[in-house]
């Protein structure tokens, strides 16, 4: 029998094994696909290095940095030229860019109109609300129309590629959201918090090669302790503790047995796994929803743009009533993404968004008359939860649903979080509280 079994091997799963096994746990980590990372998966083509899924991560946690350290990738971590604290907002068939400054912003910026910035003066006037509220509710009532549909939407965009009137402030941003409970205004709040509040790391890195760099490095890390192509077929829960698994892989159909058990799938795959054990708790994670999203990656000659691309990218909003949500210039952050002389951009669209639809708001955006040299299209159905209204409560009944089964825990990124620092945070927790009974 096996101590701990993990399916997934996603950088959720990756981060619970990791933990675990430095605790000196036996794991065995199931992966269904040919490699570890998830989308968090980093390849060539054509001179041209693409990310599946994120592009950096943010901040440099203690948990992350003992991981990276762990695996020897320490060397290979970069960071992004100080350019690319440049972001622009797309509006009215121009580029603007986003003043660091808040003075700068408010005094400077095109992006607002003089109503809209004296807007943004009546905040620390009004009372906090007693309701849940989205994202828009939320803001539309603190900030004004101009400064959501025209910053707190595109913002949302590029985090969560959702809807922002049915995203949940309190799971999306549970930090402003409590700076309103605990000081009743989201400016007051910044100006009266503690100073001893230890700041943040809010860097950009990725490696060298890629974010997919770290479960490569991993996957060497861990040996015979993952099984790839190995997808689990059924799961059984045994009635004198622990559980029952059938794996299917290119070498036949095996049985496991396990004291625990972590699932690091996606919701929807986890709620297939556990139907016959927990049907309750099955129907709470299918409830999970998620958006889909295409992303593509376009390579041109450089002399071809007129734009600089002197930043990290831009983002739209919905009000533009454009299939693109935001364009990264991935060959501005960092080297070695690009051919000599050529740009990558990664293009981040509304799921359905045909090839010629996206080329042609791109081009137009940023003035483009040449036809890209390099494409390259990825289509996500389910490409990130939505904590949508009610996401907490949902995520409280998961939890509590799960102590009915000891040695199980359930772990993603539609569990406190959608970053990938967020989700080795989950794993650390797991390393810490899993507990055979």
């Amino acid at each position: 029998m096996k101590d701990i079994v993990i399916i997934g091997g996603g950088i959720s799963g990756l981060s619970a094994a990791f933990f675990l096994k430095k605790k000196g746990r036996d794991v065995l980590l199931l992966e269904k696909s040919d490699h570890l990372g998830g989308v968090m998966w980093s390849f060539e083509k054509d001179g041209y290095l693409l990310e599946s899924g994120p592009n950096t991560f943010m901040g440099l946690t203690p948990a992350l940095k003992e991981m990276i350290e762990a695996v020897g990738l320490t060397q290979d971590l970069i960071s992004p030229p100080p350019s690319s604290k440049k972001r622009y907002v797309y509006k009215a068939q121009k580029l603007h860019l986003l003043p660091l400054n808040p003075l700068h912003f408010f005094l400077k910026s095109s992006l607002l109109s003089l109503p809209g910035k004296l807007r943004l003066l009546k905040e620390p006037f009004i009372l906090p609300s007693q309701n849940s509220e989205t994202i828009e509710a939320f803001f539309l009532r603190r900030l004004g129309k101009e400064v959501t549909y025209t910053l707190v939407d595109p913002f949302v965009s590029g985090i969560y590629a959702g809807d922002i009137s049915k995203l949940s402030v309190e799971a999306c941003f549970p930090e402003l959201y409590s700076l309103e409970k605990i000081y009743g205004s989201i400016i007051k709040g910044f100006l009266k918090r503690p100073k001893t509040t230890p700041k943040k790391d809010h860097t950009l890195y990725s490696f060298k090669k890629g974010l997919g760099q770290l479960p490569k490095a991993l996957e060497k890390w861990f040996g015979k302790s993952v099984w790839e192509n190995s997808q689990v077929t059924y799961l059984q829960k045994k009635e004198e503790g622990g559980f029952k698994l059938e794996v299917v892989s290119k070498e036949g159909t095996k049985t496991l047995e396990t004291r625990s058990l972590i699932l690091a799938t996606p919701a929807y795959e986890s709620a297939q796994l556990l139907q016959k054990i927990d049907p309750q708790l099955a129907t709470e994670l299918l409830h999970v929803p998620y958006n889909a999203l295409t992303v593509f990656h376009v390579g041109f000659l450089k002399k071809g743009i007129r734009h600089s691309l002197d930043g990290f990218g831009f983002l739209i909003p919905r009000s533009e009533q454009k299939k693109t949500l935001g364009v990264l210039w991935s060959s501005s952050l960092f080297q070695n993404r690009a051919p000599k002389d050529h740009v990558l951009l990664t293009v981040m669209a509304k799921g359905g968004t045909s090839s010629d639809e996206m080329m042609l708001e791109v081009k137009s955006m940023l003035d483009i008359e040449n036809n890209p040299l390099f494409f390259h299209e990825k289509k996500y159905q389910h490409a990130i939860p939505q904590y949508e209204l009610g996401h907490l409560k949902r995520e409280h009944r998961i939890h509590e649903l799960i102590k009915n089964h000891v040695g199980l825990q359930v772990t993603g990124n539609f569990l406190g979080g959608v970053s990938t620092v967020q989700c080795v945070e989950q794993g650390l927790k797991l390393g810490h509280c899993l507990e055979v009974r």
